[in-house]
C-alpha cells in the first residue's frame, strides 16, 4: 500500500496522554516534531478486520512505554540497528 493512499487526518493526538502531535511539513505527518504517527492494518480474525487505524504517540510516551516493555523498536531506518533492549 502506498503511504499516501490513506493520508493521516488531523488532528492527531497521542494515544496515551492526549497531547496534539504536530507535523513539521503540512498535514502529511511523515515528519512529526513531537512524536510518531503511523497506521496499523487490522488483519483477519479481529472484529475490526480490514480497518486501517491511525495512531499517534508522543516522544515522552514512547520513551515510557519502551521502559515498561509495552512497545519495542523493531528497526531504526536511519541507523540500521534494532533496539538493544
Amino acid at each position: 500500500m502506498h503511504i499516501n493512499k490513506y493520508p493521516f487526518k488531523s488532528p492527531v493526538v497521542c494515544l496515551v496522554c492526549g497531547i496534539k502531535l504536530k507535523s513539521l511539513f503540512g498535514d502529511d505527518y511523515e515528519n512529526v516534531g513531537t512524536g510518531a504517527v503511523g497506521s496499523i492494518n487490522v488483519g483477519y480474525g479481529s472484529e475490526n478486520d480490514g480497518d486501517i487505524i491511525q495512531i499517534g504517540l508522543c516522544d515522552s510516551c514512547i520513551k515510557e512505554l519502551k521502559k515498561q516493555g509495552k512497545i519495542r523498536i523493531l528497526w531504526n531506518h536511519i541507523f540500521g540497528d534494532t533496539d538493544p533492549q
